[in-house]
């Protein structure tokens, strides 16, 4: 819990004003799957192959993101820097009203973030059938 409230402090400390830390706070609370989510998703949900990523999903009334790096993409650093560009981008999209619980997979080493954002808009694309 310790962890949380400290990284959920620095996500905010960057934000402008009061009511986006306090909107970006609850997405933060709120955003990560449980181990609980993870094996539903695993069971029940359905994959899609984007680009460099594997996408596993299913419809949520409460959008939620998880990942799955293996340390054959990178060092800790690189896993990291992955991971934070998803998240920037799943926030965006929730705001846009996105409404799946997501688990992300890379399936290609150093993915650039130009890719990744096209990837998950062509993801979203098609599974809402826009």
């Amino acid at each position: 819990a310790l962890k949380k409230e400290c990284r959920l402090k620095m996500v905010a400390r960057f934000l402008l004003d009061e009511e986006e830390k306090e909107e970006k706070l609850y997405l933060l609370v709120e955003i990560f799957i449980s181990s609980k989510d993870f094996k539903n998703i695993f069971a029940k949900g359905q994959s899609l192959k984007v680009g460099d990523l594997l996408f596993k999903y299913i419809e949520s009334t409460s959008p939620q993101i998880g990942f799955v790096v293996s340390r054959k993409y990178g060092n800790a650093p690189q896993r990291n820097k992955f991971k934070r560009r998803c998240r920037q981008i799943f926030y965006e999209k929730i705001k846009q009203g996105m409404r799946f619980q997501v688990v992300i997979m890379p399936k290609d080493k150093n993915i650039k973030y130009s890719e990744i954002k096209k990837s998950i808009n062509s993801f979203l694309m098609e599974v809402s059938g826009v």
